[in-house]
């Protein structure tokens, strides 16, 4: 089934619409896994941020329980 391209003498395979469907469904799931990659590497940064904050406030929990001490108070002797 081929066909000539205008008026001249080359002869062309017409796109085929399957070929065509096949490509939007390719490119729709191409996005949809963007998106899901997108999604995850938004939760992982927002996981670490989580983590990141509870550290220091722990640390911070700490140095605050470490100047309550008689041990870490500073001398005045100095």
């Amino acid at each position: 089934m081929l066909d000539q391209c205008h008026n001249c003498t080359v002869e062309y395979r017409p796109k085929r619409t399957k070929n065509k469907e096949q490509r939007t469904k390719n490119k729709e799931q191409r996005r949809k896994k963007k998106e899901e990659r997108r999604k995850k590497k938004e939760e992982r940064r927002k996981k670490k941020e989580e983590r990141r904050k509870k550290k220091e406030e722990r640390k911070f929990a700490q140095t605050i329980g470490a100047w309550n001490t008689h041990d870490a108070q500073p001398s005045l002797d100095r």
